[in-house]
């Protein structure tokens, strides 16, 4: 993940599966506060999905190693 980039969680309805991506906003289109929606989901993103919070937990603290301290 590098600086000015987001990363977007998403969670299922029934909130039992788990997806988190990086996007880079400039490239999406988006902006904070816009009132569009989430960029979509893309497809390496499915290496992503788990059904567990705090396999979700570890793999973003993976992206992020400067949390983990």
């Amino acid at each position: 993940m590098q600086l000015n980039q987001w990363l977007i969680v998403k969670v299922t309805p029934d909130m039992k599966n788990y997806t988190y991506w990086v996007v880079d906003p400039l490239s999406a289109g988006v902006s904070a506060g816009s009132q569009g929606s989430a960029p979509a989901e893309p497809m390496n993103a499915l290496g992503n999905r788990t059904t567990s919070k705090s396999t979700m937990g570890t793999n973003i603290q993976n992206e992020l190693p400067t949390l983990g301290t």
